[in-house]
């Protein structure tokens, strides 16, 4: 009988061990990890996400469903707890379910926590599964553009030495800047992570894209700030930038957000001043060339064109010894020349050629009294006629003019004497060299000309009567310095003013991507120097050419 009772009650206790073990148990896939829900806020302020359940052991036909407010972590926003709402709960034994969790009526983006908590009918309370609950809700991002934030700029390509120094004096500080803040309006009260930024442009007059490291940005993803005006620097390198008119946008892809936030971009690099007032400045001058040229430079060449074709007529038929004779007469009209009295040079010239021919004619004289050296009479005659040719060189033409006259009777008695052609006709030797010394004794009775060498310079007469000048005689100084200072400065400042025009006119103003394309923008500089007609006639009057 006591066997019995003890075998009812082993029996008993097996059949309850059995029962309890038999239980079902709820598992999920987060391993003991908090249960995240994240997504994007659009207008139904709602997420969703799925939790895995699995039963072991058995079904559940029914769960208690428990779960906590939530509340954003930096902030006082609260998601009540009857906001979130699970699927319907029926698990299979051993079969895995996903429960379709949803929590409503977010009010604001950010990260909210609470927990959940999974109790089977008939479980106590504190055997219950309770499982972390983390919802992350994010803003779409709302991010605008202001207005001043647009891509509008004009810089110049120069980084040192003179080529900047004379670029900072004609152009405002923003031609160079080396980078730009790009400013948003972040209305949402959620960060906006930028994934990318790319700038798109094209040079208009080259094609010419600037490589990253012309125009270059932060290191993506950056975060912007939440519900205030942000910015973005736009880094700009004007050394690596060739002159040209850039146009295009600046992409940026915001995470959140489909379509690409678009920054047009109107972008202006010319090239540093320094080059281009070189240019202007030849402009100018061949301008003022062509001025001379057209007025005195013509005159001048004229005249130095007329004494170097007498000149070339001299060394070709003049005797070396002759053309040492005439040569200050040429020195003498092309000082003429130099003085700015092309006029005046013809005279000279002529002058010059008329002597060429009687000296000529003297050559001529003693060739015809060579054959005749044997008589004294002969012999005196050509010795004086070396000699008078030995004092035109010289400049003393009154004892030339005797030497001449002795020579000229000389050969009259010779004609006179037994030295007579057959037939009793004159010498025609004799007679020749009569003429032509009489020709030369006509050209030496006419003025002498004032030759320059030997002259003492302007400038040597000038500073010997520096301090004379400077003692008083104030009428004297005052017309020299007006001559020599005031009148050069005056030159020059208008110069500089005329200069200074063409590079306002044509750099500064218009010359916004000068540089793009050298060859037509150099030249009209140079064009633009050779037209300027009024300010070159004021410095051509100043100029007194």
């Amino acid at each position: 009988m006591i066997g019995i009772i003890v075998l009812t009650i082993i029996t008993l206790l097996t059949a309850g061990q059995g029962w309890a073990q038999a239980a079902p148990q709820i598992t999920t896939d987060l391993e003991g990890k908090s249960f995240i829900i994240r997504g994007w806020l659009d207008d139904a302020k709602e997420l969703s996400s799925s939790l895995r359940l699995t039963a072991r052991g058995g079904d559940i036909k029914k769960l208690v469903f428990l779960r906590s407010d939530l509340k954003r972590d930096g902030g006082d926003e609260v998601i009540q707890r009857h906001q979130i709402t699970p699927g319907e709960i029926s698990l299979a034994g051993g079969v895995p379910q996903d429960v379709q969790i949803k929590v409503t009526g977010i009010s604001a983006p950010g990260q909210y926590k609470g927990q959940i908590v999974l109790l089977m009918p008939g479980q106590a309370p504190s055997k219950a599964m309770t499982i972390p609950l983390v919802v992350i809700a994010r803003g779409r991002p709302d991010l605008k553009p202001l207005p001043d934030s647009k891509l509008n700029l004009s810089l110049v390509n120069c980084t040192w030495g003179p080529d900047c120094v004379l670029a900072r004096l004609l152009l405002p500080a923003s031609a160079f800047v080396n980078g730009r803040d790009l400013k948003f309006d972040n209305e949402t009260k959620d960060e906006v992570n930028v994934l990318s930024a790319e700038p798109v442009v094209f040079g208009e007059k080259t094609g010419y894209q600037p490589d990253a490291k012309g125009l270059t940005f932060p290191k993506t993803p950056v975060s912007l700030a939440a519900n205030r005006v942000v910015s973005l620097r736009l880094g700009l390198d004007r050394s690596s930038l060739p002159p040209d008119h850039y146009t295009g946008s600046v992409y940026l892809t915001l995470d959140g957000q489909d379509k690409r936030q678009q920054i047009e971009m109107d972008l202006n690099v010319r090239k540093g001043p320094l080059l281009p007032a070189i240019f202007l400045l030849v402009g100018i001058l061949l301008g003022r060339l062509v001025k001379y040229m057209q007025g005195p430079g013509k005159a001048k060449v004229e005249g130095l064109t007329a004494i170097n074709r007498v000149e070339v007529k001299v060394q070709h038929e003049a005797d070396p010894d002759d053309q040492v004779i005439l040569g200050p007469m040429f020195e003498e009209a092309r000082q003429t020349v130099y003085r700015g009295e092309a006029d005046k040079v013809q005279p000279v010239l002529d002058k010059i050629k008329e002597r060429l021919e009687k000296l000529k004619g003297l050559r001529a004289a003693e060739r015809s009294l060579r054959d005749k050296e044997q008589d004294p009479d002969a012999a005196k005659a050509l010795a004086k006629i070396a000699e008078a040719r030995r004092c035109i060189s010289d400049g003393n033409d009154d004892q030339a003019k005797a030497l001449l006259e002795d020579v000229k009777n000389t050969l009259v008695q010779l004609q006179e004497s037994a030295l007579m052609g057959l037939g009793g006709q004159p010498d025609k030797g004799i007679t020749h060299a009569r003429e032509q010394v009489e020709a030369t004794l006509g050209l030496i009775a006419q003025p002498a000309l004032s030759l320059a060498p030997g002259q003492v310079s302007t400038w040597s007469k000038r500073g010997r009567g520096l301090l004379v000048k400077l003692s008083g005689l104030s009428d004297e100084w005052f017309a020299e310095a007006t001559l020599w200072i005031a009148r050069p400065l005056l030159y020059f400042a208008l110069l500089f003013a005329l200069l200074w025009l063409g590079m306002e006119s044509l750099y500064v103003d218009k010359g916004v991507s000068f540089g793009a394309q050298p060859l037509l923008d150099y030249f009209t500089v140079i064009f633009w120097g050779l037209s300027s007609d009024v300010a070159s006639r004021t410095l051509g009057n100043l100029k007194g050419d």
